[in-house]
């Protein structure tokens, strides 16, 4: 489950969505502890990625640590990115920020026959915007 986790951080960091596609059962489901969001499309999930990467172009996942048992794997995730694009708001467009962002995040994935049933996130896509001027 170590190789596997690691082999889904690489096709994140690289934007290799068909990857990324490739790793997830039929059956994926996709969840946020802090902002309550859930999904079972993996189609969907890409699109937030590619959002995400739109207003943090440079966005990169470092794994801290993996710890795996069974068909489960936890991993210690760092994100890091500068916020140089505009982004759109409830409020209105905001300007780039220049801000460079930190955030620690454990992610549980959970894999039946080498591939990614469940990938449960404490932080998630909301969180890393929270961190900007234009959402606090």
């Amino acid at each position: 489950m170590t190789a596997l986790s690691r082999t889904l951080v690489e096709a994140w960091n690289h934007a290799d969505w068909p990857a990324c596609r490739a790793l997830a059962a039929p059956a994926y489901r996709y969840e946020e502890a802090t902002s309550g969001r859930r999904t079972d499309d993996i189609d969907a999930v890409v699109a937030d990625w590619r959002r995400l990467r739109a207003v943090f172009p440079d966005v990169d996942a470092e794994i801290a640590d993996v710890l795996a048992h069974g068909d489960t794997s936890v991993v210690g995730l760092v994100w890091r990115a500068t916020h140089t694009t505009p982004v759109q708001t409830p409020a209105g467009p905001r300007a780039p920020s220049y801000k460079r962002i930190r955030i620690g995040d454990s992610v549980s994935l959970t894999w039946d026959g080498g591939r990614l049933v469940t990938e449960r996130h404490q932080l998630g896509i909301l969180s890393v915007l929270a961190a900007l001027p234009a959402f606090t």
